[in-house]
């Protein structure tokens, strides 16, 4: 059985496969490979069928997007001597989905689907009480500091924020157009 490589051996072996075929790193300036296909990698006897080299780009500046997003949450609620929300993977997870369905025009603008992601959420571990917040925004250099200001300056995004909740869950999307969404669930677990 082939050894399995680690994700950050896949995004390395991505994006080397984007410079070989014809792309450039961000990194340099020059521009990204736009393959639109799976590309395939070969490993000794393995394939690994893994998405195009810009599309894991993406997913690492959302995922940074999403970490500082918790941080201005988490840095809001130390100045009012609130505990740190703990950043939960399968809370994000539920968060992403949301706003890539509403990124992608599956689901509109809103809390659409709430009470399933919360059931969903319930089968992970127990919960007393939840919230979700959401955000859009477009052309602005600092897509979170301009959501989390939005929330804050909003009487009931901000009541969420200063909950009596412990764990947390983001998910960023952005469309094609440049617009970002963002979720945020709150959970109070038991």
């Amino acid at each position: 059985m082939p050894n399995l490589l680690s994700s950050v051996k896949i995004r390395s072996l991505l994006l080397l496969s984007g410079l070989l075929m014809g792309g450039a790193s961000p990194a340099l300036g020059l521009e990204p490979f736009k393959s639109q296909e799976p590309l395939t990698i070969s490993v000794s006897d393995a394939q690994i069928s893994a998405v195009p080299a810009e599309d894991a780009i993406l997913d690492e500046a959302i995922a940074a997007l999403e970490q500082a997003a918790h941080a201005q949450i988490n840095q809001y609620r130390a100045q009012r001597g609130l505990p740190a929300l703990t950043l939960n993977t399968e809370i994000s997870a539920q968060a992403r989905s949301h706003s890539q369905a509403i990124a992608t025009g599956t689901t509109p603008f809103g809390h659409n689907g709430l009470e399933q992601r919360l059931q969903w959420i319930a089968q992970q571990f127990p919960w007393m009480s939840a919230a979700e917040n959401v955000a859009y925004n477009m052309g602005h250099s600092d897509p979170v500091v301009q959501a989390v200001t939005a929330w804050l300056n909003s009487a009931g995004h901000q009541t969420n924020i200063v909950g009596d909740f412990d764990q947390t869950g983001i998910g960023i999307a952005r469309n094609e157009a440049g617009g970002y969404y963002f979720t945020q669930i709150f959970i109070r677990s038991r």
